[in-house]
């Protein structure tokens, strides 16, 4: 009977040793467990925050590819905006290039044309000057004082005519006064006709100036709009 007891005490003390080191190996598991389960937890973590980043990377890729699109849309439109702009522009060149030709032949042009008037306008002012038309004058009153003298000694010739027939006895007729009267007038119309005549040179020649002089000026204030027009589209 005391054997059975002592077999009994000494299972249950080998029950306990065995339920003491399974208790300790329970700590070791339950400490480890809950290590693992820790670490499982780390990792659960990470891998929200990780999913998160996922979902943030993924949305700013689509967000990211959206404005790629939309940049390359622009792009494209800025492109064939570029493309028409540069098409105008060359097309604007080119019609600069052909009025500024055209402008610069009509320049050269007005250039000559008025080079040629100011050169008929200088020779005008030396033909139909003061100094030519005094010249002028000067040769109407030497004109008239040689006609003058051509008249006195058409006069004297008479007298002396006259004083001979008398000396000789002869009686002067009447067809002699009115030969020396149609002399005279014939002399004065003459000297008449030759003073207007210059008169009428003269006033043609002023009314001659007078329209050079306009034409000149007309040339040279449209001379000066041509050129503000050049300078207007060259700017």
């Amino acid at each position: 009977m005391a054997f059975q007891v002592d077999a009994i005490l000494g299972s249950v003390s080998e029950l306990e040793k065995e339920k003491a080191g399974k208790d300790v190996i329970l700590t070791e598991l339950t400490s480890q467990r809950l290590k693992l389960q820790n670490e499982l937890q780390n990792v659960r973590d990470k891998h929200s925050k990780v999913a998160v980043r996922h979902t943030q990377s993924e949305e700013n890729l689509k967000l990211n590819e959206q404005k790629s699109l939309e940049l390359d849309g622009l792009v494209n439109n800025y492109e064939r905006i570029n493309e028409n702009k540069r098409s105008s522009v060359n097309k604007l060149t080119e019609e600069m290039e052909t009025d500024s030709s055209i402008v610069q032949d009509e320049q050269n042009s007005c250039e000559d044309t008025l080079t040629e008037l100011t050169g008929r306008f200088r020779s005008a002012i030396s033909f139909y000057g003061c100094t030519s038309l005094n010249d002028q004058l000067e040769d109407n009153n030497e004109l008239k004082e040689n006609l003058k003298l051509k008249f006195a000694e058409r006069l004297v010739k008479l007298a002396d005519l006259k004083e001979k027939l008398s000396n000789d006895g002869t009686t002067v007729s009447d067809d002699l006064n009115i030969i020396d009267e149609e002399s005279q007038a014939l002399t004065l119309d003459m000297w008449r006709k030759n003073i207007e005549s210059n008169e009428k040179v003269k006033e043609y020649k002023m009314k001659k100036r007078l329209l050079l002089k306009t034409q000149l000026s007309n040339l040279e204030s449209n001379l000066q709009i041509l050129k503000q027009q050049i300078i207007n589209k060259t700017n």
